[in-house]
């Protein structure tokens, strides 16, 4: 995608600190030399599967000292709404639209962007200047301000990400370094914790009195250093060429600027060499090389969906396993639905991206390609559940068990012989099964295909409400175990925001766009929780409680 050309010699590099409040939130993307016309930007990126609250983090932008220029500092505190989505994308930027070379972004959900000019509640940007050992007082700047990011235009970059917690302690989280002028990062940092503490008074909910944010706080252990050769004048941004991964920053021409957008373009490198398989139902895995990588690694599986071969926000998590040590560092997963192509993907102990790799099973592919799979009670004899599925083809397909869980082991309740003549099809075939369901609780749902050789595979799960359950929502078990809890909903075909919060209020999970009628929320701690859900098309908003043992 990209031609490189022996001229220019560039230096970026990646910091993490050791003190780490989350080992999910990363620099992604960015454009330091906008242009006329156009707008500098920050994309940052959240490589955990859960939502990031960011009304208590910070960015620093650094202009470094030059002959005849101040040195100073730029502190973009986020507004108090503002949460970056798990493995999704939050921008900031100078305007909107955002207007870059080769393109404009417009972002369609306002909560995963903010203008530093006009950032709403809880949020805003100020300008420190350093003289003689001291600061000065913040300095509000224009609401056309676009140089957040290069103070003088072209292609510095030196940006720091600050969360301060709620005893008013301040942590390092990461930073992003490009520095053209000098290959001496290391030198620009030592600089930097010479600095005095710095008093900040942060807006929104976070901590309302006046912070320290201590510069000896930025670490320099564990840097990606990568020298990039350019054509002068060809690129004027830089981005990671994955979402999430380790290192493998690269500088941006016109044309490959993604705002809002996956990152996914140029060949990788792994900072963790890896061996995988998946045979039938199991994916095994080995990390034969850790590289400069600490442990723990987990290990997550995933459904690529759709299967793209990339790690995207839309595939669908399946379980993990934490890797304390290179003696436990080969270990297997079953893969439930055998068929379908699956990702493996490894966080390092630093919670980026160590590798991601994309199966596809060395088992033939089960006969039958399910085009739809929907269980509902029906409206007019409510202790009925009628259950409709719709295959694409068939092959060698007997037919379908029924299977019913209620509390325990699946059961199979009938078997649907196949309309294909001899199992074979290559037609759109409906199915349909009516089940006599008067239980007190929640049911759920799957389909087994058997096939003329024995060989089966599951559906996904379906899930309804029983008939004394007429709320918008259920939530069970309840009291939850080992941190998860199901979620079902009555309205099946709406769009839902679900958002769960702790005893205090705070945020502890977000997921913007259900579109299934049950979910699952796992990773949560003991303790008392709040769910609201919100259906998007008519904004009515259901709530109950929920208890962690």
């Amino acid at each position: 995608m990209k031609k490189v050309v022996p001229t220019l010699l560039l230096t970026l590099a990646m910091l993490f600190g050791k003190a780490q409040t989350s080992r999910s939130l990363w620099f992604n993307e960015l454009i330091p030399d906008a242009g006329t016309g156009n707008n500098e930007y920050i994309e940052f990126y959240n490589s955990s599967r859960d939502p990031i609250a960011l009304d208590c983090y910070v960015v620093v932008s650094y202009f470094d000292k030059l002959p005849g220029r101040e040195e100073a500092v730029y502190i973009y505190d986020f507004p108090s709404n503002a949460v970056i989505k798990g493995l999704s994308r939050y921008l900031i930027s100078s305007g909107s639209p955002v207007n870059f070379r080769g393109g404009t972004y417009t972002p369609s959900d306002p909560t995963s962007f903010s203008n530093w000019n006009s950032s709403g509640a809880g949020g805003s940007l100020l300008k420190y200047t350093y003289s003689n050992g001291n600061w000065g007082a913040g300095e509000s700047l224009n609401t056309d301000f676009n140089n957040f990011i290069a103070d003088a235009g072209g292609m510095d970059a030196t940006l720091f990400l600050f969360k301060i917690n709620s005893d008013g302690t301040i942590s390092f989280v990461n930073g992003f370094v490009a520095n053209p002028r000098s290959s001496d990062v290391e030198a620009l940092i030592n600089h930097l914790k010479t600095f005095a503490l710095l008093p900040i008074t942060p807006v929104g909910n976070c901590f309302t009195s006046t912070v320290n944010l201590d510069f000896k706080l930025i670490t320099y252990n564990n840097i990606d250093i990568i020298s990039l050769i350019e054509a002068p004048g060809t690129g004027n941004g830089y981005a990671k060429k994955r979402d999430g991964l380790c290192g493998n920053w690269e500088k941006t021409s016109q044309g490959e600027h993604t705002p809002g957008t996956s990152n996914n373009f140029g060949t990788v490198t792994s900072n963790l060499t890896t061996i995988q398989d998946y045979s039938c139902n199991t994916v095994s895995f080995s990390i034969t090389t850790n590289g400069s990588t600490t442990y723990p690694i987990t290990v997550q599986l995933f459904y690529d969906k759709p299967q793209t071969g990339f790690f995207e926000a839309t595939d669908e998590y399946i379980t993990s396993k934490s890797v304390e040590s290179s003696a436990s560092a080969s270990n297997t997963f079953t893969v439930p639905i055998s068929s379908r192509a699956v990702l493996l993907v490894y966080q390092t102990s630093l919670g980026c991206l160590g590798n991601v790799a994309a199966l596809t099973t060395t088992c033939s592919v089960l006969p039958v390609r399910l085009r739809s799979f929907t269980a509902a009670r029906s409206k007019q004899k409510k202790e009925q559940v009628v259950l409709k599925w719709e295959t694409a083809s068939e092959q060698n397909n007997r037919g379908f068990n029924v299977q019913r869980k209620v509390s325990g082991e699946w059961k199979n309740i009938a078997f649907v012989t196949s309309q294909a003549g001899n199992g074979n099809s290559n037609t759109t075939l409906s199915y349909e099964y009516t089940d006599i369901n008067n239980f007190s609780t929640a049911t759920q749902y799957r389909l087994q295909q058997v096939d003329m050789d024995g060989k089966s595979d599951f559906s996904d799960v379906r899930t309804v409400l029983s008939t004394e359950q007429n709320g918008g929502l259920v939530v069970y078990p309840n009291p939850g175990i080992n941190g998860k809890v199901n979620v079902l909903f009555k309205e099946q075909n709406a769009v839902k925001q679900v958002i769960v919060s702790d005893a205090s209020g705070r945020l502890v999970k977000q997921f913007p766009q259900v579109k299934d009628n049950n979910l699952s929320i796992e990773g949560l701690p003991r303790g008392f929780y709040t769910i609201k859900v919100i259906d998007r098309s008519t904004m009515v908003t259901s709530v109950e409680k929920v208890i962690i043992n």
